[in-house]
């Protein structure tokens, strides 16, 4: 359990460059699908045969990779991100958390554990960050994917629409990834 919250807080900080994107729920899901498609395809890039891509040039294809799935989601998102229009602004900041879950790649020796752990890697930052603009909807705007849910029990809490309200859902993500460790190797 506690490789699992070590890998978890990796995925947390690789959160932090995206704040401005997880707004909403919405938002969260479609910069996680930018940086899901820019691992897979930098990914594939990584375990492409040497013929075909030569070790010098791999470094620059991955980049170019990496910046081809974040702005084929960005073109197919135009004017659909939802808490605000020029949140696409943002969008080219996914390239950073995709470069590090492929460093969280790296260890691997073959091409299938590569593509499997890209793939776990992938869906588990896509997990949280969606699960971060699902939190920071339901507490800021008292809606979950635009629907209104909380308005009646509760008045919205604005500082958790903002960008620096995700800064508070990663430290409470954070504390309780570390209290799980923390209990994990109390048992051992």
């Amino acid at each position: 359990m506690k490789k699992v919250c070590r890998k978890l807080l990796v995925l947390t900080f690789a959160v932090i460059p995206v704040l401005c994107l997880t707004v909403t729920a919405a938002n969260a899901l479609w910069c996680a699908l930018a940086v899901f498609l820019a691992l897979m395809l930098s990914c594939a890039v990584r375990i492409t045969d040497k013929k075909i891509i030569p070790e010098k040039a791999k470094n620059i294809v991955i980049l170019i990779a990496i910046a081809l799935g974040i702005s084929l989601i960005e073109a197919f998102t135009a004017g659909r991100l939802s808490a605000d229009p020029s949140a696409s602004v943002f969008m080219p900041l996914c390239a950073v958390p995709a470069i590090l879950l492929l460093g969280q790649t790296s260890a691997c020796k073959n091409r299938k554990t590569t593509v499997l752990h890209a793939l776990v890697i992938g869906s588990l930052y896509a997990a949280l960050l969606v699960i971060i603009g699902v939190i920071r909807e339901l507490i800021g705007t008292g809606r979950i994917f635009g629907l209104s849910v909380t308005r009646s029990l509760f008045d919205p809490i604005a500082i958790f629409a903002l960008p620096a309200g995700a800064i508070f859902v990663i430290a409470l993500f954070i504390a309780v990834l570390q209290s799980i460790a923390k209990e994990d190797s109390a048992d051992a």
